[in-house]
């Protein structure tokens, strides 16, 4: 593949860099003692050859039915209201709501679920450090849940294993009454129960 090769003729002569941009790419160029400003168009820049070609993407994992079997679930534990009636949390209502909508318009199956005190809770040692009344958001999207346990990070990552949806989502309390929280956002909060939607 031959380089392409573009010339300038510059006013005055000096020397330096210069940015020039081309086909909407930007490029960083030497200006030579006369004038000249020499550019190579087709991924050839300083002698090097610079390949140009779109890396392929990479593939997304099968979508899990959360109710076909026993699939691997996942959840992240914390206490109730952390979760409910956290003020510095009050965004994770709207992002929920978001991708349930998204699910609804693709026709995907709802694969997350907030679980009040799970009967699986007992069988991992490290929640008992969790405050009760525990909440659980359950998933069958691992990556999904990975994302969530970075942008939630006060919370307890666990791997359920394969379990079915009614095991996976089945709660012994309700969730409990809060206290309301002194709200300074210019903003009306979400009302109370928003979570309802979320749980089986």
């Amino acid at each position: 593949m031959k380089a392409v090769m573009m010339e300038r003729t510059v006013s005055k002569v000096t020397c330096g860099v210069t940015s020039v941009s081309h086909r909407g790419v930007h490029h960083r160029v030497a200006r030579s003692s006369m004038g000249i400003e020499k550019l190579l168009i087709n991924g050839v820049r300083q002698g090097r050859m610079v390949s140009m070609q779109a890396k392929k993407a990479p593939e997304l994992p099968p979508v899990v039915s959360p109710t076909q079997g026993e699939p691997e679930w996942y959840a992240l534990v914390a206490r109730a209201e952390f979760f409910f009636n956290d003020v510095q949390n009050e965004a994770l209502a709207e992002q929920l709501r978001e991708l349930k909508r998204y699910y609804e318009e693709n026709g995907r199956e709802q694969d997350f679920f907030f679980v009040c005190e799970p009967e699986w809770l007992d069988k991992f040692p490290e929640a008992k450090s969790v405050k009760k009344p525990a909440v659980a958001l359950v998933s069958t999207d691992k990556e999904w849940m990975v994302f969530m346990k970075l942008r939630l990070d006060r919370v307890l990552k666990l791997d359920l294993g394969n379990m079915s949806i009614d095991a996976a989502t089945k709660s012994t309390a309700k969730v409990p009454e809060f206290e309301p929280q002194e709200w300074n956002a210019p903003y009306t909060p979400y009302s109370k129960g928003w979570w309802e939607v979320f749980m089986r």
